[in-house]
Formats: structure tokens, sequence, C-alpha cells
């Protein structure tokens, strides 16, 4: 018992035990809350919305708990809390300047989660960048992009404008202006019949001729799906479109280039 009292009564060693127990600790609770969570959204069912509600929890629980070690082991080493927070008024002040970029997000965090901006699982457009939201913290988001997967991490605070991805997807599909019109209509019928059974396709409808163009006859389709399948999706039905216009004599024009030649 002497040994343990006096390695106890090394700062040192009463740090990183300190440290070594709350880490314990932290592992035990988050996994405990971890499972519950776990079977409670087996059973329920859960949306999004609550998934997105409960990564951001576990996030500030992760924070506060850190303070309060961080507290914990100043008092430990003799360190008043009260007095440090008092005399650090001006030291505050260039933090703050410091850590605005951080605050930024902090508080972008707390707005997007006020305003139902997304959840996880949502597919938005943020700039430049589409995909699906796989992550969501109180000072970054993770989009996987759909182009290649990548994973992108967006600090909140450059989130300033959100558009959520529809979960349809319009096709314009040029034909010739020598095929008649009936015959194109017909040729998209069988070709919706196909795009229906693709997977992840919930429907498939004409909507009309869209325009006249300088070589071709526009005609649109709308493609129901979920949004992280839209490219892949696309390039099927593409692909089934080309084969039955193949099949029905439906022309798809292309730019042609004349070339004289001059003696």
């Amino acid at each position: 018992m002497e040994i343990i009292k006096t390695y106890l009564e090394n700062k040192v060693i009463r740090t990183i035990v300190m440290i070594a127990v709350a880490y314990i600790i932290y592992v035990v609770i988050n996994t405990i809350v971890g499972k519950a969570i776990d079977r409670y959204s087996r059973r329920k069912h859960i949306d999004n919305k609550a998934k997105t509600y409960i990564k951001v929890l576990k996030n500030v629980f992760k924070y506060l708990f850190l303070m309060f070690v961080v507290v914990v082991l100043l008092q430990l080493n003799g360190i008043d809390v009260s007095a440090l927070v008092a005399g650090l008024g001006v030291a505050g002040v260039v933090g703050g300047f410091a850590l605005q970029d951080t605050l930024k997000d902090l508080i972008m965090g707390v707005n997007i989660i006020i305003e139902d901006f997304f959840n996880v699982g949502d597919v938005i457009k943020v700039g430049t960048v589409e995909g699906k939201v796989v992550s969501f913290g109180l000072k970054s988001t993770k989009i996987q992009n759909l182009d290649n997967n990548d994973i992108v991490t967006i600090a909140n605070r450059n989130i300033s404008e959100v558009s959520k991805v529809s979960d349809w997807k319009d096709l314009n599909i040029p034909t010739s202006y020598d095929d008649k019109i009936e015959d194109v209509e017909n040729a998209l019928e069988k070709a919706i019949d196909e795009i229906k059974k693709i997977d992840d396709v919930t429907g498939c409808e004409y909507k009309g001729v869209t325009e006249f163009g300088s070589s071709s006859i526009d005609y649109r389709l709308r493609i129901y799906c979920k949004p992280e399948r839209k490219l892949q999706i696309r390039r099927d039905a593409l692909r089934i479109i080309k084969k039955t216009f193949d099949i029905s004599g439906i022309t798809i024009p292309y730019t042609q280039v004349d070339i004289h030649n001059i003696d």
C-alpha cells in the first residue's frame, strides 16, 4: 500500500493513471451506449434524421467528457481552475481569434441541425460536390462523391447553401427529323418497360417532345431512382434506348463534317 501511495503522490504518474482510467471509462460507456443504440435502431428502424442527432450527441459527449477530464487533472495537480479561468481574460480573447474558424464550424453545425439542412444518408450538392452524406459532426461533414466514390470532408463553416438531390433524373433523347414521332414514341415505350427492370429504378415515364434542335427532335424520359444510383442508372438506360432504337430503326443523329478538296 505504501508503494502505491508513493507512486500516486508523484504528479506525473498520477496524471498518467488518471488519463488511463478516464480512457477506460470512456471506452466502456461508449461501447455500452453504442450497443444500446444499435439494438434500438434495429428494433425501431430509426430514420436518417434520428441517426444524425445520435452522431452529434455522441460527439458532444466526447467533448464534454474531455473537458471534464482536463478540469479534474488540473485540480489533482493543485491548479485552481476558477482562478485560472479568471486569469485567462486576455489570453481568451487572443485564443478566440485563433479559434474563430472552429467556432464558426460549431455554430454552423448547430445551425444545420436546427434548420434541418440535411441528414446522414441524404444525397446533397455543396458547391461542385454532389454526393451522399456519410458522416456529420459539429465541425465537419463528410460526403461520398457520386462521380468517383471519394470521401470529401467539408468544414461546416463553408456550407452556406445546400441542394438536396431529387429522386428522379430526366433524359433527353435526340432523334432524326426523318423518323416519325409515332415510331419514336413506340420505341420509347418499349425502352421504358426495360428501364423499369433496372435495379433501384422505381418508375419511368415518357414526358413528350422537349425541343426542336438544329439537327434533331429531342424527347424526354423521367426515371425515378435512388439519388446515389443516378449515374449508373443513366448509363444503363442509355444502353437500353440505343439497343431498342437499333431494333426499331430509329436514328440517333450525330454531327457530320463535310470536307471539300480544293485543287
